[in-house]
């Protein structure tokens, strides 16, 4: 958790991550968010693959290690247009 007591997912982070109909999981580092046409997704990065889950499919998600606390670039952030 955040100094400000935000519980964004924070770039660096690493996540267990449980999604899909069969219980499907993946352990890895939380890379940010991408568009899969028009569904958010949640980057994974385990073991040199990348993951790109759906927001949708995501059942749930467990903070393994936490990042340090940084500033995020509005760079980062999802583009809607």
């Amino acid at each position: 958790m955040a100094e400000d007591g935000s519980y964004e997912l924070r770039p660096g982070s690493v996540y267990t991550v449980r999604y899909g109909k069969e219980d499907d999981s993946v352990t890895g580092t939380f890379r940010g968010y991408t568009m899969i046409g028009s569904e958010t997704a949640v980057v994974i990065d385990s073991g040199g693959k990348s993951f790109y889950i759906p927001a949708a499919a995501i059942e749930c998600m467990a903070l393994v290690k936490q990042a340090p606390d940084e500033k995020q670039h509005a760079a980062n952030d999802i583009y809607y247009g």
